[in-house]
């Protein structure tokens, strides 16, 4: 028999880190790495070599896929990793089957569903008295949206998808007249369900990360206007003890709505002003995404994906690592006009220049079409990571790099 783990899905563009998955499973524990998702696709099986076709539906059918999978090619699985939020009720079902850590099956749920989420959370008996509900509605059509604009107001109303990532689909509606026109755009998202959630303004934004024991606060940065995508993070958030205290606290009790055992959470919430209240924006119980982990490894004495690996295996926290070397962050690269991208800077040798620099990462090419204001994470033309010992420093070398390249960029009119 040879050890194996399993990753349940990937989201988007995350191939890379199924590969970084790979490398470790193989480095640090002689094993194998299975990937399981829908639509298995060529360069998915160029990558990895053991695939399995699986849509992902938490149904025992698709248990005994995967485990007879295992049984023909004598693979015994040790691990079972949640990369996406589909892959997060059936990967609980699966490690529930073979006895190996991970999260409740039943109140995974919502973690993979953010309407399944907010009936869970208003039903949850132990919010704590910083903590705030936020009020949300399914919806079928316009018509619901204007009775929960009613219902709500003076608030604005924001809409999101239920099963979406990447800020696909999220909208902003601050207009009872524009209600028509934003729910025909939502078209797209109908199928996998559409819910409303009462805005919450001027609040500021941050995740509770957490994976094998260790966890951290990030801050995020989102984009205004009709759109939300995410533009900025930084590990870890500059907070006073006390109120890290308070998004700590909403963090930890969405992961325990969700049945969350001890593994990876990615929880976003909202602190509202004066810091006193939070709620939860969102529960995540897969690892974070835009490259967070890594910002944690920069910014920590941790390597979030090797202890991941551990903990899905042994079902134990890592040791305690209190050592931090400093902030690390991201920043998305905005199109300068709206338009045909036409060229692009020369990145190498940046890092002369800007020595907080570690990375640029472009992810649009010649011939795309350019939006000033991105629609969800996909939008932007790519993004930096610096790393600083301070968070000043942190932040100045990300406005400035990612300035710099698209104060650059060449774009012509459509």
């Amino acid at each position: 028999m040879t050890n194996a783990f399993v990753v349940m899905g990937y989201n988007n563009t995350r191939l890379g880190d199924v590969k970084k998955i790979e490398s470790y499973a193989r480095e640090f524990h002689d094993a194998e790495l299975i990937l399981c998702k829908g639509g298995i696709s060529a360069g998915d099986r160029e990558a990895i070599r053991n695939c399995i076709e699986c849509d992902l539906s938490p149904t025992g059918e698709n248990v005994d896929l995967i485990v007879t999978y295992l049984k023909d090619r004598s693979l015994d699985l040790v691990g079972v990793l949640p990369f996406s939020d589909k892959g997060v009720q059936i990967g609980a079902l699966l490690a529930e089957r073979l006895g190996l850590p991970g999260c409740d099956p039943v109140r995974a749920a919502g973690a993979a569903d953010k309407y399944s989420y907010r009936m869970a959370e208003a039903e949850f008996g132990g919010l704590p008295d910083s903590m705030c509900r936020v009020r949300a509605q399914e919806i079928d059509d316009a018509q619901d949206i204007r009775g929960f604009w009613d219902s709500v107001a003076p608030s604005k109303v924001f809409l999101k998808p239920r099963g979406e990532g990447n800020s696909r689909g999220c909208t902003r509606v601050d207009r009872r007249e524009s209600i028509d026109a934003v729910f025909a755009e939502l078209q797209p998202y109908l199928a996998g369900g559409v819910m409303a959630e009462e805005c919450v303004d001027d609040a500021r934004e941050y995740s509770v990360d957490h994976v094998a024991g260790f966890s951290w606060v990030t801050e995020k940065v989102t984009t205004t206007g009709a759109f939300r995508a995410e533009i900025q993070q930084i590990v870890p958030a500059p907070l006073d003890p006390a109120v890290e205290s308070r998004v700590r606290q909403a963090g930890f009790t969405a992961a325990e709505v969700c049945g969350h055992a001890d593994g990876a959470f990615h929880n976003e919430i909202f602190l509202f002003p004066g810091g006193e209240k939070a709620a939860v924006v969102e529960p995540n119980s897969r690892p974070a995404g835009m490259r967070i982990w890594d910002l944690a490894a920069l910014a920590f004495d941790f390597d979030p994906w090797a202890a991941w690996l551990h903990y899905s295996r042994e079902g134990k926290p890592a040791p305690e690592f209190t050592d931090q070397r400093g902030y690390a962050g991201i920043r998305m690269i905005p199109a300068p006009a709206d338009g045909v991208l036409s060229s692009l800077p020369a990145v190498a040798g940046m890092e002369d220049e800007f020595p907080e620099l570690k990375e640029v990462v472009i992810t649009k090419k010649p011939g795309d079409v350019l939006a000033t204001q991105a629609a969800d994470n996909a939008g932007f033309i790519g993004y930096v990571i610096c790393s600083s010992p301070t968070y000043e420093g942190t932040q100045r070398a990300l406005i400035s790099c990612a300035s710099h390249i698209q104060n650059s960029v060449g774009v012509e009119a459509a």
